[in-house]
């Protein structure tokens, strides 16, 4: 059967057509995109026909075409160059017609190259077939590329099998495959290279911007597919030194391209197609899973037999590269360059996507680093885990505190306060001020929305025994209780005002009995020609009073003041043994007269008095 293979076989060329990239007439209103897409589909439905009939042939003939056939040749190149980027385009469209076609066209191409790889038909003759497939170049690197990130997603187990079967008819895949990555790292290093600072960027347009972030984007998403399909191909990824560039493309190169797109004057025009500029965090992403299965899958690798000093040295460096952001930092004087690079990026996103630790700890147990190594660079991925744990920390505290001031209107003390014992965790936060579930000392801050440290009492310090001055006692309990000095001034100089600003002419009549305590009523018919003293001595008090408005009671005015509880309860019952045994004087006036209370009148003046109830 494989005899039959030549270029004999092939007695009537298929006259394929090429698989070409499909222009961008989105924003182009000179077009007539109805006819476009028609043209399209014809041309797809022409070229999924040849397919057919090739899949049809015996495998002799087929193989033959694949070989010998000039435009079955150039229809897969095209079609594995081309075929990713037009069924985006075609999904984007929403053209159902053309994506249908673009689908059976893709399946077609697969079913070829497994029948090529893995058929039956190839028992015994893998040797054979590989020197055939290698000398007519119907496979190389660039194209296993192409294969895996197209069909790697939809199939990955049959991707794989295609892959390996390549590789086991034809070795010498092995030398193009590292010649080739040798090519991309001098690539992504000439990149890295070109946009290192801002200052390159001068004579380039947006478009070789934008241009260049494709290239750049296809290359990584092309290798991570590729090392996921075959991870024998991570080992010659990590010699060929291939992490270093990816490091400097995710921390440095990325964030100066984007800075120029968003500062260009002409982005708008450019960014009218939605596919028109890369997505650089997808990029940063595709980077960063990139690196890690170089170095997951190149330890497997190496395990399998003795560690050479080539890899041992080229991982050490490759992890050292990685932990050692600070080399990756722009000069302080270029402050532009300094705002805009990130150079603890590509780690920190390897770190959240990823531990760290645990390639570490693999390369340490299975000794393919030396326990120095090991030792130093765990200490420098210490360094970077305390530090952004610090600065976690502080993006959780603020976030934390801005949340609980927006949701619940809290003052900025009492949110902190909250977080700090909650961990910064603003859903407890608020499950726990939902649910009335807050710790004592926070639930026993008066006012939240006005908590500032040191500032207010809480319920708990104020329920606390005061210290209180006995000499002012009368006076506190006077005012009602108020312990704020202002307060009782203020309160001090309304009474004054009040009992100075009093008129009590109606009531002259009862002056004779103005001075009267409880106590005197034995002695009141002897003290009735003593009254006009007592009368004359009161109005000197409140003239005293008059000259002393900022709030503060002279002594004088304090005699008036009730005394202790105590002596009130006992001048109450003495009262009332005077009013029980008072017998009134011969005057003419036959009614008693009777005093009740005590003397707790405004300005020293008795409630007592007949005028006043």
């Amino acid at each position: 059967k494989m005899g039959s293979i030549s270029r004999k076989s092939v007695k009537k060329p298929f006259d394929m057509l090429a698989y070409l990239p499909k222009e961008d007439y989105a924003n182009d209103s000179l077009v007539d995109k109805d006819s476009l897409a028609h043209s399209d589909h014809l041309i797809l439905k022409l070229q999924s026909e040849d397919m057919a009939k090739l899949l049809r042939m015996k495998f002799a003939e087929c193989v033959s075409h694949v070989a010998y056939d000039a435009s079955v040749g150039k229809f897969l190149d095209t079609y594995l160059c081309y075929a990713k980027e037009n069924i985006e385009k075609a999904t984007l469209e929403n053209n159902d017609e053309v994506l249908e076609m673009e689908m059976l066209l893709a399946r077609q191409v697969f079913r070829l190259l497994y029948r090529l790889t893995c058929s039956k038909d190839l028992e015994n003759h893998q040797k054979l077939m590989g020197q055939l497939v290698f000398d007519n170049w119907i496979f190389d690197t660039p194209k296993m590329l192409d294969i895996c990130r197209l069909y790697y997603h939809n199939n990955p187990q049959h991707t794989c099998s295609i892959i390996q079967s390549i590789f086991q008819m034809q070795p010498q895949y092995w030398d193009d495959l590292s010649s080739n990555v040798s090519v991309i790292e001098t690539s992504l290093r000439e990149v890295t290279s070109t946009y290192a600072n801002q200052g390159q960027l001068v004579n380039k347009t947006p478009q070789d911007i934008i241009a260049t972030k494709r290239f750049v984007m296809e290359m990584v998403l092309s290798l991570l597919c590729f090392v996921k399909t075959f991870p024998e191909v991570a080992y010659i990824c990590l010699l060929q030194s291939l992490i270093q560039p990816i490091v400097e493309l995710v921390d440095v190169s990325l964030p100066i391209l984007d800075n120029f797109i968003e500062n260009n004057q002409q982005q708008k025009q450019l960014l009218t197609s939605p596919n028109s500029n890369p997505d650089s965090t997808k990029m940063k992403k595709a980077g960063v899973e990139l690196v890690y299965e170089i170095l997951h899958n190149s330890m497997k690798s190496e395990n399998k037999g003795p560690v050479s000093t080539k890899f041992r040295d080229a991982l050490y460096n490759s992890l050292s590269c990685i932990l050692n952001s600070d080399a990756r930092k722009p000069p302080k004087g270029d402050r532009k360059l300094v705002s805009v690079v990130k150079p603890g990026e590509f780690l920190h996103l390897l770190h959240v996507l990823h531990s760290l630790t645990e390639i570490l700890d693999r390369a340490d147990s299975s000794k393919i680093l030396i326990a120095e190594q090991v030792e130093f660079l765990k200490k420098s991925l210490g360094v970077y885990v305390a530090r952004e744990n610090e600065s976690r920390s502080s993006q959780d505290k603020n976030e934390c505190t801005s949340k609980l001031m927006q949701i619940f209107g809290f003052s900025k003390d009492f949110a902190e306060l909250c977080g700090e014992t909650y961990n910064y965790n603003h859903e407890r936060v608020v499950n726990a001020v939902l649910e009335h579930k807050l710790p004592a000392k926070l639930s026993s801050i008066h006012d939240p929305r006005t908590y500032r440290h040191g500032a207010i009492y809480s319920r708990k310090d104020r329920n606390k025994p005061k210290k209180r001055n006995t000499s002012n006692s009368n006076e506190n309990r006077s005012l009602g209780g108020v312990e704020n000095d202002e307060d009782r001034a203020f309160i001090k100089t309304k009474i004054l005002q009040y009992c100075n600003e009093y008129e009590d002419d109606y009531d002259d009549a009862m002056d004779a009995f103005e001075s009267f305590d409880v106590g005197d009523s034995h002695g009141l018919g002897n003290n009735l020609t003593s009254n006009s003293h007592a009368k004359l001595e009161n109005n000197n008090k409140v003239n005293k009073d008059k000259k002393k408005r900022d709030g503060k009671l002279s002594r004088d005015a304090k005699e008036f003041r009730p005394g202790k509880p105590q002596q009130k309860q006992k001048e109450s019952k003495e009262q009332k043994t005077a009013a029980k045994h008072h017998q009134p004087n011969n005057t003419g006036n036959n009614n008693n007269t009777k005093f009740e209370g005590n003397n707790t009148g405004r300005g020293g003046r008795s409630r007592g008095r007949g005028g006043r109830g």
